[in-house]
């Protein structure tokens, strides 16, 4: 069977002539594909520039939001060293107030504080007193104000001093 856009001519039998309207027809076609090739090609273009657009700007958002955090964290790095200094700091004033507070009670002499306290509270009641001074002369004969006053003084630089060191433990364990 012979194929309908061949036909055969009587001189030159069994060679094809080729058919002009389907010649034509076929060349129609390439034109319209070639059109359509061309239109497709031009939107998938402009499909490609609008998402390359679309990824420039998001690309400097990104960039943007980068420099953002970067500068961020550089701040933060600067406020956790002044952190870490201040921490380093309080640690070395907490390491100095522990070893002050254990060897508080042998460094303060009570007795010493009672008997330079003894003479500044006996001055004192000696210019304060209302009562004569041939009255109080006759009764540091029986009493003997200065030592009274020293005990006093030691006992009250004891207490102090203790109340003292139970606060200082109380804040270096706490």
């Amino acid at each position: 069977m012979a194929d309908p856009d061949y036909q055969t001519t009587d001189r030159e039998k069994g060679k094809p002539r080729l058919d002009i309207k389907a010649l034509v027809e076929s060349l129609a076609e390439i034109r319209a594909l070639r059109q359509e090739k061309t239109s497709q090609k031009e939107v998938y273009e402009s499909q490609m520039q609008a998402l390359k657009d679309e990824h420039g700007r998001e690309e400097d958002a990104l960039r943007f939001r980068i420099a953002g955090l970067e500068l961020r964290i550089k701040e933060l790095e600067t406020e956790n060293s002044d952190r870490m200094v201040e921490i380093s700091q309080l640690r070395e004033e907490y390491a100095g107030l522990r070893t002050v507070s254990e060897g508080l009670d042998g460094e303060v002499d009570c007795q010493d504080i009672g008997e330079a306290l003894a003479w500044n509270q006996y001055d004192f009641m000696m210019r304060d007193c209302k009562v004569s001074e041939k009255l109080i002369k006759t009764a540091c004969r029986f009493i003997d104000f200065k030592k009274y006053l020293g005990i006093a003084a030691e006992k009250g630089a004891v207490e102090a001093l203790s109340q003292s060191m139970e606060i200082l433990r109380s804040v270096v364990r706490g």
